[in-house]
Order: C-alpha cells, then structure tokens, then sequence
C-alpha cells in the first residue's frame, strides 16, 4: 500500500508540472494527461517535445506585448525558442482566451518579428508539440468541431514560410451515435444518398474532410455496424442528420 501512495503522490506531482506553463488556465487533468501524444520524445517543456534538449530555450526575460489581441479577452505568454530546421529558431506564444475558446499559439521569427504561422486550439493544455528540428513539426490536439476527439497536424518550414501539410482526412476512429435519421453520402461534398441510419444508431467516425475551412462544418467520414462506409454532411439544413460526437452540452 505504501508504494501505491507514493506512485499515486507521484502522479499529481506530474500533473501539477503539466500545468505550471499555463497560468490561470484549468482544464481536467484525467482528460489531458491520458490523452498526451508524443510520449516517446524527450519533453522540453509542458507539452512541447523535441529530439534533442537543447533544441529548446525556455523564455525567461521580459513579458512580451499582447499585440493584436483584445487585452480584456487574452493573455500571451512566450514560452521560449525553438528550433524548427537546421539553424532556424522560432518563438513559441502561447495566447490564452480568458474569456472563451478557442486560444492559439504563434510561430514568430525572432529576427525579423514576423509570424510564421497562428493556429487555434481548444485550450492551451489540449495541445502537444512535436518539433524534430528538421524542418517538420507536429500539433496534436483535440478537433475544434468535435467533442473529444483529437487528431495531428503536420506543417513544414519551406522559404521562411510554414505551411500545413494538405491531409485528405483528419483520422478519429471515434465511437458515437446518431441522435435524428442521418443520411450517409458518397462523397465528402455533394453525391447521392447511399444510407440512412435511424436515430440510435451506433456508428464509428473514422475522420473529418480536411480540406473544410470551418471545422464545426466539417464531413465526417462514418463507419455503420454493418462496416458500410459514407459521408455525414453538416450543412445546416433540415435533414442533415444529428451525431452525439459533436453535440458537447
């Protein structure tokens, strides 16, 4: 019993570290901690991992100005340098949305103070950084128009310009269920109907259309328990259909 307590002591310990770059933020640590991606990389700092330690240089000067934020909403925090290609270094900020979701993270150039790339998150403990150093890093991170289910995004450094890497789908392998008659279609975009599943139905979504600019749109990609296959449209018109996977209240 005693080397359960001390393990289980060890344990919030580990949790508390998770959230010490974050101030002010709360999040359920049960939730994250058994959700963290990249847990075979050396970690740098909270929720940032790298191949190599010195890779990264935890800020420790000044606070940096807000910028183009509302100062009544966020709260930005440089949480250091690092390094993203060979002999290319960049600062990594963390914005937290005090107020609502979601918060994002900056990529800046440290010499010329241009930014890189922003990218949103549900909330700043949700996401896990993978930076090798070779030009290509990783976001995992819960999806913006799911509850729950997350997914990795890569982006690359190419021309002093990081772009994301195109996906043809965002994976989720995510158990869920209808909540209204739901059409499947053939396609992403368009198409025919090829099913429709009753309300209760259990289904599977194995992953998000990637190329949709508005995540809480997005088509998911659904698995029926007979393993037919078809796209679940979330236009917003009567007749789409409901799944439970993005309904979070």
């Amino acid at each position: 019993m005693p080397n359960i307590q001390r393990s289980l002591a060890r344990l919030a310990l580990t949790v508390a570290s998770i959230y010490s770059i974050f101030p002010g933020q709360t999040c359920s640590a049960q939730i994250t901690v058994a959700a963290r991606a990249f847990l075979d990389k050396p970690l740098a700092a909270e929720h940032i991992h790298v191949d190599t330690l010195s890779h990264f240089r935890r800020w420790r000067l000044r606070s940096v100005p807000l910028g183009n934020y509302d100062q009544d909403a966020y709260e930005r925090t440089r949480i250091g340098s690092i390094l993203i290609a060979p002999g290319a270094w960049a600062y990594l900020d963390a914005i937290w949305d005090k107020v609502d979701k979601p918060s994002y993270f900056e990529l800046i150039d440290p010499t010329s103070g241009t930014l890189l790339t922003k990218v949103a998150v549900v909330q700043l403990h949700d996401a896990e950084w993978y930076f090798p150093g070779n030009g290509v890093f990783y976001l995992n991170q819960s999806h913006l128009g799911l509850c729950g289910p997350r997914h990795t995004r890569q982006f690359m450094l190419r021309d002093k310009t990081v772009r994301e890497t195109p996906q043809p789908l965002a994976y989720v392998g995510a158990d869920t269920d209808t909540a209204a008659n739901t059409p499947l279609y053939d396609l992403a975009v368009g198409g025919n109907v090829i099913d429709t599943l009753a309300a209760g139905s259990k289904v599977t979504v194995l992953g998000v259309f990637a190329e949709s600019t508005e995540p809480r749109e997005a088509p998911l990609l659904v698995k029926t328990p007979l393993g037919l296959t078809g796209w679940h449209h979330r236009t917003g018109q009567t007749g789409d259909g409901i799944l439970t996977i993005y309904q979070c209240n």
